[in-house]
């Protein structure tokens, strides 16, 4: 996103579980984040951070460079996403809250159309859906 409101033009775009206040309130994210990196080794069972903890152990996340990474991200201001002009496909999974709403992000993009398929913020991967979605995008075959 930040690179296309710096210039760059791709003939389509695709965010995925991504929703207005994911990019908007990035801050907020951020701060979740660098908590959870800061406390993994005392994260337990019931805090909030408790399965991003688990992802990053899981995943064998650099916690350094997970830091450096997360301290590159700004919020997006709402106004500066109209510089998003190409056909954007926003999915999203249909119990996937995680990073805000998906139809004001779509709301919010001149070109965008949502794609909606099953699962939550980490279970929407796993499944065809998200493949088959991307596909009928950009060969121009998703249902309208």
């Amino acid at each position: 996103v930040r690179a296309v409101i710096a210039g760059l033009r791709p003939r389509r775009l695709i965010l995925g579980g991504m929703g207005l206040e994911g990019l908007a309130g990035w801050s907020g994210r951020q701060t979740f984040f660098l908590d959870a990196i800061d406390r993994f080794e005392t994260v337990r069972m019931g805090d909030p951070a408790y399965f991003t903890v688990q992802f990053m152990k899981t995943m064998k996340i650099d916690r350094t460079a997970a830091r450096l990474l997360l301290q590159t991200m700004t919020d997006t201001p709402p106004a500066a996403l109209a510089a998003l002009t190409m056909p954007t496909l926003v999915i999203c999974g249909d119990e996937d809250n995680d990073n805000g709403s998906a139809d004001r992000l779509v709301q919010a993009l001149p070109g965008a159309v949502r794609a909606t398929i099953p699962g939550t913020h980490m279970g929407s991967v796993t499944g065809p859906a998200l493949g088959e979605a991307i596909r009928d995008f950009l060969t121009g075959t998703a249902a309208r």
